[in-house]
């Protein structure tokens, strides 16, 4: 995994985002932070457009596909959804 995973480097410890899954508003830093890249969902790494997921939606395979919906560069939403389990799990040690 790549380093980008702390990417709390990029977030203030005082700003409010939305989770993707859920739409409820949480403070930056207990959201995990993504970013699609070439159809592919990374950790985000710094630059460009990106969103977010709270812990209790990562949980859910079904939440996590509805949000996916959303974004039309996403084409293999079952290799999507593993590259965000994969990430969520890194992102929870």
């Amino acid at each position: 995994m790549p380093s980008s995973l702390s990417s709390r480097h990029f977030c203030s410890s005082k700003s409010v985002r939305m989770c993707v899954g859920c739409r409820k508003r949480f403070l930056q830093p207990e959201l995990l932070r993504l970013a699609v890249l070439d159809s592919s969902v990374v950790a985000f790494g710094g630059v460009g457009r990106s969103f977010y997921f709270c812990k209790e939606c990562l949980t859910s395979e079904k939440v996590i596909l509805k949000a996916l919906a959303r974004y039309k560069s996403l084409t293999d939403k079952p290799k999507n959804l593993q590259e965000i389990q994969e990430i969520a799990k890194e992102w929870k040690k």
